[in-house]
């Protein structure tokens, strides 16, 4: 790994343990769990009044509902987060951030393991998620694995073929240079 993308990966892993350890990130939830406060809108007439369709004056009211999307919404952050760590990881080190991208799995499941029964069922149930999405990644991108190989072989191949001319051009001096073209008008005469 280059020292650039040592750098993305702490930042990364820094994102996801703080995504799911720290309960700052998590809504203040009640009992049964998540929740947030919603307006009930109404028509409203031209006085501004709010009324029903039945044109019936009703006072505003506050709805206390469950708050999954929340919850969603971070896991499909998380999602995109790392689906665009590995999207835009160049042929180098492709093969580097899917081992790392294992290396979360198997500690955020050591974690679950071992740590787990100190945590609130809320962390629990995160780090579950974000193992399964892991775990996805691993299984969806690990299947790239041996056409980049062969891939990165073929350009590897390549690139050594004309490392390995520029090299010879390079050992060329005037002298040797002057020889050959001596030798060439000799046997052209």
């Amino acid at each position: 790994m280059v020292n650039e993308d040592v750098m993305f990966c702490c930042r990364l892993a820094h994102t996801l343990e703080r995504q799911i350890f720290d309960q700052n990130m998590y809504k203040k939830s009640g009992k049964k769990g998540l929740y947030r406060k919603t307006l009930v809108k109404h028509k409203s007439d031209k006085k501004g009044a709010k009324v029903k369709t039945d044109n019936s004056v009703v006072q505003e009211r506050t709805v206390v509902v469950r708050d999954e999307s929340v919850e969603q919404t971070i896991e499909a952050k998380m999602f995109e987060l790392l689906d665009l760590f590995m999207r835009d990881s160049s042929l180098g080190v492709y093969q580097s951030r899917l081992i790392f991208i294992a290396f979360l799995k198997n500690h955020f499941l050591y974690k679950l393991q071992h740590y787990s029964a100190k945590q609130p069922d809320f962390i629990k149930i995160r780090l579950a998620k974000v193992i399964n999405i892991l775990s996805f990644f691993c299984s969806y991108y690990g299947q790239f694995e041996d056409k980049l190989r062969k891939t990165v072989e073929r350009l590897d191949g390549a690139a050594r073929t004309k490392v390995k001319t520029l090299i010879d051009v390079g050992k060329w001096t005037v002298q040797k240079f002057s020889i050959v073209k001596n030798n060439i008008d000799k046997t052209h005469r």
